[in-house]
């Protein structure tokens, strides 16, 4: 008889333990649809525009609220309140200007099953990494990019000095990704990828096998505004040197919209 009754309380227990502490770990949040642990690349988190939840009942989840926390690595950290699981304008404005070492955090998330009590999700933490090398690409094997930075560099055709910001009008006028050599050697770019970071909706990303902007990457480029960022990453060139190819990745291009 006692040892049925302390079942029956470690039963009562454990069934109490499991609503309140295991189902949250069961259901959990995820930013858009960033699957992997991270860290993760700036463009990975910035083509996100909500939350959604993963659970083992087919997602039947809806996230009800939750609070964004931008941590930079140098800086004043802003704080986000956020209702249904849209990422606000503002959220996605702020976001647009996070760099590397920077985090992103995303708590308080309250979601709700039908017509059930709310649940709160464990918290989100993402890490920007650092632009990184791609595959078998590099001047001599094994040179790491800081090395391949110091003679190579891509421009947003004739905008060489892409720490300040340029005109809409300046930036329309470009129409290829270029690369400067130091070393003299004729570089072309075989591919890139674009991000056109709005400061009030999401951001779009349009990729080219070539080293030319097309026709859609130029319309989302138009609707730029003051404030608005264009990121180029995942450029790719080669040249050729005494009958030899040499193929690189570059690292991204930042561009401000004055």
């Amino acid at each position: 008889m006692k040892n049925t009754l302390l079942l029956t309380c470690f039963l009562f227990v454990f069934t109490a333990y499991a609503q309140d502490v295991l189902k949250p770990e069961t259901v959990r949040a995820v930013f858009g649809e960033l699957k992997h642990k991270g860290p993760y690349l700036r463009s990975e988190i910035l083509l996100q525009d909500q939350l959604t939840v993963s659970s083992g009942d087919g997602n039947t989840y809806e996230i009800e609220s939750f609070r964004l926390i931008i941590v930079p690595k140098n800086g004043v950290s802003q704080k986000f309140d956020g209702k249904g699981r849209n990422l606000t304008p503002r959220m996605q404005g702020s976001l647009n200007q996070i760099v590397a070492g920077d985090r992103v955090l995303v708590e308080t998330i309250k979601a709700r099953k039908n017509d059930a009590d709310l649940v709160l999700l464990p918290p989100i933490v993402l890490e920007v990494k650092a632009f990184e090398n791609e595959g078998p690409y590099g001047p001599v094997a094994g040179a790491d990019q800081a090395a391949i930075d110091t003679v190579l560099r891509a421009t947003y055709g004739d905008l060489t000095d892409l720490g300040e910001a340029h005109s809409l009008e300046d930036i329309l006028k470009q129409n290829e990704i270029r690369v400067y050599s130091k070393e003299g050697l004729d570089y072309k770019v075989t591919q890139f990828k674009m991000i056109v970071a709005y400061k009030d909706s999401p951001a779009v990303m349009k990729s080219a096998n070539s080293n030319t902007l097309n026709e859609r990457m130029k319309e989302r480029v138009g609707r730029a505004k003051s404030g608005d960022r264009i990121l180029i990453e995942g450029i790719r060139a080669k040249a050729e040197l005494n009958g030899e190819e040499i193929r690189v990745n570059l690292s991204p291009i930042i561009i401000t919209v004055l």
